[in-house]
């Protein structure tokens, strides 16, 4: 199944580490809400899943890569 994301960032500093705040909306070929989708920043055990609209957000390192499975 094809999984799309629409992802809007924004920028946040915690730390003194250079963090973003990924969100958006996960859906099908068809563009209906995927409910349940594991969404995780990849090399690591930061994670979220999907609510029942599809939506997400999840705080990522900077240049991070995001993982989905459903």
């Amino acid at each position: 199944m094809l999984v799309f994301c629409c992802f809007f960032l924004s920028s946040s500093v915690l730390l003194a580490q250079e963090k973003k705040t990924v969100s958006g909306v996960v859906t099908d070929a068809k563009g209906a809400p995927l409910s349940g989708v594991t969404v995780q920043e990849q090399g690591s055990q930061k994670m979220t899943l999907s609510d029942a609209n599809g939506k997400f957000s999840l705080q990522v390192s900077r240049n991070a890569a995001l993982v989905l499975t459903y």
